[in-house]
């Protein structure tokens, strides 16, 4: 059984974790565009900015992933899935088959379309 989640980000490094957590055995890929493990992103402040309050806090760092056998694909993007084939193709050209797909991209808020 192999586990492909697409997004790196927060929710993508808690579904990693809680999967080795739980005792799952199988292969688990984690793909992201960003170039670091998954960490907690607090709301933005100017104590962060200004260094009066401690950086975000990894939810799986580097030695986590290594331990629990967990693929880390960092700094891609996923170009396509082929649900027929269960796959991920990144924009390098790499491949991932799974057996299940967790999809943890996140989200971006819509402007509406009218004024007030």
């Amino acid at each position: 059984m192999s586990i492909v989640i697409v997004g790196a980000g927060q929710a993508g490094g808690w579904v990693a974790q809680t999967l080795r957590d739980s005792g799952f055995k199988g292969a688990i890929t984690l793909i992201g565009d960003e170039p670091h493990a998954p960490y907690e992103r607090p709301p933005l402040s100017k104590g962060l900015l200004n260094g009066r309050e401690a950086a975000p806090t990894y939810v799986i760092d580097e030695n986590t992933l290594h331990e629990q056998d967990i693929n880390f694909v960092r700094s891609t993007n996923v170009a396509s899935i082929d649900r027929g084939a269960r796959s991920v193709t990144c924009q390098d050209g790499s491949t991932y088959f799974y057996n299940k797909l967790v999809l943890t991209t996140g989200g971006r808020p819509r402007p509406l379309p009218f004024s007030m």
